[in-house]
């Protein structure tokens, strides 16, 4: 098949009779056709990743900075960690278990008695639970003298079972100071203190003391049910 250009006949199916002009020309547009398709397909999407790379190199740099101080710093975290692992270690002892409720309760009348004042209301409230212990609020009232008052709050935390006092309010007969509620709080967290003026009417020193005390006990196990065995389900007579 022929195609005349001007005053060139030009054979489509003989390239080697082609003038020199066209035969470059056509390699030069092959080559920038070539080019550009590689271009748009191949470097492109990677110049998106290198600029997506160097947005994210501070960050890359903070945490790699973060990274190496606390590797350096690794030696002195494992013997904090190891510290407060004893610390747990040795604070579980104080904590009572569900079966141990009964005789902490039990504890703290007995203690009461001991201290000689009379209880006057007594309700444990809703357990709530802590990640490694659970808390147990109770609001208590007793009356008594100061002295027998003080003696009973210093019997309670010389227990060695762990008994923590929230709040308290200490007043004499003719007012009614309002009850501290429970809270959750942390056994390290301070007591919230009330003490209220001693009434004119009052000729036999008896004070009222409204507490909230927490106690603490140790989580039950969870228990998980495993599926029965074939032979199992044979003996229990399952299918």
């Amino acid at each position: 098949m022929n195609i005349q250009l001007g005053n060139v006949n030009i054979d489509i199916n003989d390239p080697s009779d082609w003038p020199n002009w066209l035969r470059y020309g056509l390699m030069t547009l092959v080559f920038l056709i070539v080019f550009f398709l590689g271009f748009y397909f191949l470097i492109m999407p990677q110049l998106a990743t290198l600029q997506q790379s160097k947005a994210n190199e501070p960050v890359l740099k903070q945490n790699l900075t973060r990274l190496i101080i606390e590797v350096k710093n690794l030696p002195a975290y494992q013997q904090q960690s190891a510290l407060i692992l004893q610390h747990l270690n040795d604070l579980m002892p104080q904590l009572t278990t569900t079966a141990g409720i009964p005789a902490m309760m039990e504890t703290i009348f007995l203690q009461g008695n001991k201290s000689a004042v009379h209880f006057t209301s007594f309700t444990p409230a809703t357990e709530v639970p802590q990640p490694n212990y659970v808390e147990i609020p109770i609001q208590l009232s007793v009356s008594g003298s100061y002295r027998n008052i003080a003696e009973f709050i210093s019997r309670l935390t010389a227990q060695p079972i762990i008994i923590r006092i929230v709040n308290f309010s200490l007043s004499a007969p003719g007012y009614n100071p309002k009850a501290p509620t429970p809270t959750a709080a942390t056994p390290t967290a301070p007591a919230s203190t009330t003490i209220l003026p001693a009434s004119k009417n009052n000729n036999n020193n008896e004070l009222t003391l409204n507490m909230l005390i927490n106690i603490y006990r140790i989580p039950d196990p969870v228990v998980v049910n495993k599926p029965l065995s074939p032979s199992a389900k044979n003996v229990t007579g399952g299918k």
